[in-house]
């Protein structure tokens, strides 16, 4: 029985229709789950919020049924109310919720997993161009290309976050419970058993989770602690080497100071996994003191061309610089 079967059967429930051989299967199904099936991969806290926003609907639907005479539910309705939660739960929300899974991953989203051991953390880059510097046993699923308003992407363990600048679509990263948002900023999210912590180093992050809509904004240097069990949240002060320790191991910062171009291309080809070309090689003399950290790759490259006052282009995982060079030890 196919998934679409499997909803029309339930619909016959629901109606009335169904047989007491087509009602026995369901609840068959309903008590004899793998861990294949997607609906028992939802965490117990995601179950309890979804039942408390469609238990209503699913009781109108129900009560319309004839189920349930005089507003209760008899002794063979009980399946049928089970079913009618799962297909809800599988079909109505499948978008917010299963897009997530490893099932619809398949399709639909990736999923990128560091190693194992602390210091195997993995790059990242998004289709967006933004970057997320997975640390070690951690993981992300992302699709590979955004679409719609929002990017939405779905964390496990712990990540720095530099997301590209896009008022138009806001970034939105689900961790566990909590929910943060943010236009374009860098951050660092890690989660455990008890509890998630973020760390904002640039930007604004809205965070909120279940059942606290209205959260938390987080500035530049603010941490917040999410106790996912008692669905909690609040700002914490961060330990003052904590934004070196969360940045360690990866390339986030890209501060220069006099720095010859030859050694920004190096840092520029390492971070954003692209080749870079020059119309004149004497552009590697040129040097350079500015801040590119938090910067996406055509930001990072439109102010390096407004300094030397030359032009560039990007075409695919090849950036060619377009210029005059300058002479040995001469600087901009």
């Amino acid at each position: 029985m196919d998934e679409k079967e499997f909803e029309e059967l339930v619909k016959r429930c629901l109606s009335g229709q169904a047989t007491e051989k087509e009602a026995a299967l369901v609840d068959q199904w309903l008590n004899h789950r793998t861990e294949k099936d997607p609906f028992s991969r939802i965490s117990e806290s995601e179950k309890e919020e979804i039942g408390v926003k469609i238990f209503g609907d699913i009781s109108s639907k129900i009560r319309g049924s004839g189920l349930i005479p005089g507003g209760k539910l008899n002794s063979n309705a009980t399946s049928f109310y089970r079913a009618a939660a799962a297909i809800i739960l599988l079909s109505a929300l499948s978008y917010t919720i299963f897009v997530f899974t490893p099932h619809s991953a398949t399709k639909e989203f990736k999923t990128v997993r560091s190693g194992s051991s602390p210091d195997a953390g993995k790059k990242v880059i998004l289709g967006d161009g933004s970057i997320v510097w997975l640390k070690g046993n951690s993981s992300i699923q992302y699709p590979e290309t955004f679409h719609g308003n929002e990017r939405n992407v779905r964390l496990t363990g712990e990540g720095l976050f530099e997301v590209t600048r896009d008022p138009d679509h806001p970034f939105v990263i689900q961790c566990g419970g909590l929910i943060a948002k943010v236009l374009g900023t860098s951050f660092n999210i890690k989660s455990s058993e008890t509890h998630i912590e973020v760390l904002v180093l640039t930007g604004k992050v809205a965070l909120s989770s279940r059942g606290n809509s209205e959260g938390l904004i987080l500035l530049p240097n603010e941490k917040a602690v999410y106790n996912e069990k008692q669905n909690q949240m609040a700002k914490v002060k961060a330990k003052e080497n904590e934004k070196t320790a969360k940045t360690a191991g990866t390339e986030y910062s890209m501060r220069f100071h006099a720095t010859v171009m030859k050694e920004i291309i190096r840092r520029i080809e390492g971070k954003f996994n692209v080749r870079v070309s020059l119309s004149d090689e004497r552009l590697s003399n040129c040097t350079i003191t500015a801040d590119f950290t938090d910067q996406s790759l055509d930001r990072t490259l439109s102010m390096i061309s407004q300094t030397l006052r030359i032009e560039y282009e990007i075409i695919n995982d090849q950036v060619n610089l377009k210029g005059a060079g300058c002479d040995q030890n001469t600087k901009e």
